[in-house]
């Protein structure tokens, strides 16, 4: 039912921003029925139809990577299977952001206090940034990331 209410509000949005405050009321809703698990992004050494990583969000699968015509790598959610936002320009760049992110989130298996989660946050904006710049576009996967980040979501 989360799920489905997630979907709904997504679609209706069909905009990051949208997104995220979805994405914001389905974490809320989560915590109060069962502990969260961490985001990760699970790297395949070669899927089907050029997917390179798995995205879990919430313990479940939530999109998946892959490679586009040019080599970049774009991403799509699951509550929107037309649309596709830019990851990074090549693969190598990708799997060094997605290996950054998962340190992040992963952390040390413990809840950060806010000094820890300020400094933690800011060594992974910084990270991304020195790998490939973000192009601030509202399609961009690593900048929405970075918003969930700045609100305290992730």
């Amino acid at each position: 039912m989360l799920l489905e209410i997630e979907a709904a509000a997504f679609a209706r949005t069909k905009k990051l921003r949208g997104y995220n405050i979805c994405s914001q009321l389905f974490r809320a809703l989560k915590d109060r029925i069962g502990a969260m698990e961490p985001q990760q992004i699970f790297l395949l050494e070669g899927g089907p139809d050029s997917v390179v990583a798995h995205h879990h969000a919430h313990g479940d699968v939530e999109g998946v990577f892959f490679m586009g015509p040019d080599g970049s790598i774009l991403y799509r959610n699951q509550f929107d299977p037309e649309g596709s936002w830019m990851v990074n320009r090549t693969v190598e760049a990708f799997r060094k952001a997605a290996i950054a992110f998962n340190r992040y989130c992963a952390g040390d298996g413990r809840p950060r206090s806010e000094a820890e989660f300020l400094r933690d946050a800011e060594r992974l904006k910084m990270e991304l940034s020195e790998i490939e710049r973000t192009d601030n576009s509202e399609l961009s996967f690593w900048d929405a990331i970075l918003e969930d980040i700045d609100a305290g979501n992730l």
